[in-house]
């Protein structure tokens, strides 16, 4: 619902704003996991078990 009507150009600038807002909070996560492919269904499976396996050794420790 936030994006829905937005232009194109009216996109970029709103999710900058957003993730500017959001950054303190992303800042201080325990566990962030990098990633840039999120594009097909299977780089998507791999990033959830990249997630998956961060969770878990989280547990243990």
């Amino acid at each position: 619902p936030l994006i829905a009507g937005k232009t194109d150009e009216e996109l970029v600038p709103f999710i900058r704003e957003h993730l500017a807002q959001r950054e303190r909070y992303y800042n201080g996560a325990h566990i962030v996991y990098h990633t840039d492919r999120m594009i097909t269904k299977k780089e998507i499976h791999l990033t959830v078990l990249g997630i998956e396996e961060l969770l878990s050794n989280r547990k243990k420790a």
